[in-house]
């Protein structure tokens, strides 16, 4: 894959993960920041996850101190990591 194509794919997935966080659905940026960590060292999918808990937090309730979209970015970064690295062998 060529450099320029590797980063346009990677863009398109970051931009349809801030979309899904300030318009979408929220399944849209579940699968990109997913779809992304698993092709790319998606250091950005921290930063959304991030954006999408400081903007949807909700104010109270049991959840409401659980940043669960940064532990999920973070959870699929570093956690798919080996996954990645076995499928980028073989491609």
């Amino acid at each position: 894959m060529s450099h320029l194509r590797a980063h346009s794919i990677r863009l398109a997935f970051a931009l349809a993960a801030i979309y899904g966080a300030l318009m979408g659905p929220i399944w849209l940026p579940i699968l990109a920041i997913s779809i992304s960590s698993l092709r790319f060292r998606a250091w950005e999918a921290l930063f959304i996850g991030l954006a999408i808990d400081l903007l949807w937090m909700p104010g109270e309730g049991v959840l409401s101190h659980i940043p669960l979209f940064t532990l999920f970015a973070l959870a699929a970064v570093w956690g798919l990591e080996p996954l990645r690295k076995q499928l980028l062998l073989f491609s």
